[in-house]
């Protein structure tokens, strides 16, 4: 489940370990995501210009960036050592402003992976562009919003209780 927010993140709510490695995109191709009710997206082909600058990230830059930071090996650890992961937010990085004055600068994405078992949060900057691993950082006690299947999550988990679900109900 892919949904786009403001700025064009994507907020990716489905467990890093479910989420299969993307196929490499076709060249001069964006895709454009539709949301549809019930939270469900499709992705739709359109042949534009390669996105640059400012631009959010397409839908293929965000499954390579993923691709690309689960392959990383400080990333990798941490998928293989628990299987309670979720990706976060895949989203275009905010460089320096002394990068912006030059006129050009990378493609770059911030990619956000949750553990819960350690409380981390793994955050890799990828080149989207080369598909390098710019840089890994595990930060402790910090968690980005909820996602939508967090919240789907809690909400089966207190419906399941009988004193709270009967509460939810009868309101």
């Amino acid at each position: 489940m892919v949904s786009l927010l403001a700025g064009g993140a994507a907020r990716l709510g489905t467990p890093a370990s479910q989420i299969q490695q993307p196929t490499p995109p076709i060249a001069a191709q964006k895709q454009t995501v539709v949301t549809q009710p019930a939270g469900q997206t499709r992705a739709s082909n359109q042949t534009k210009a390669p996105r640059i600058g400012f631009d959010p990230l397409s839908v293929a830059e965000q499954e390579k960036a993923l691709g690309t930071a689960r392959s990383a090996p400080a990333v990798a650890r941490v998928l293989r050592s628990t299987p309670r992961t979720e990706v976060l937010l895949v989203e275009r990085h905010e460089e320096e402003k002394s990068t912006y004055k030059r006129g050009t600068w990378p493609r770059r994405a911030d990619v956000y992976i949750y553990d819960y078992d350690k409380d981390e949060l793994v955050h890799s900057v990828v080149d989207v562009r080369t598909g390098r691993v710019d840089r890994v950082e595990t930060l402790r006690g910090v968690q980005l919003p909820l996602t939508a299947a967090e919240t789907a999550r809690a909400v089966r988990i207190a419906m399941q209780d009988a004193r709270v679900g009967a509460s939810i109900r009868a309101q």
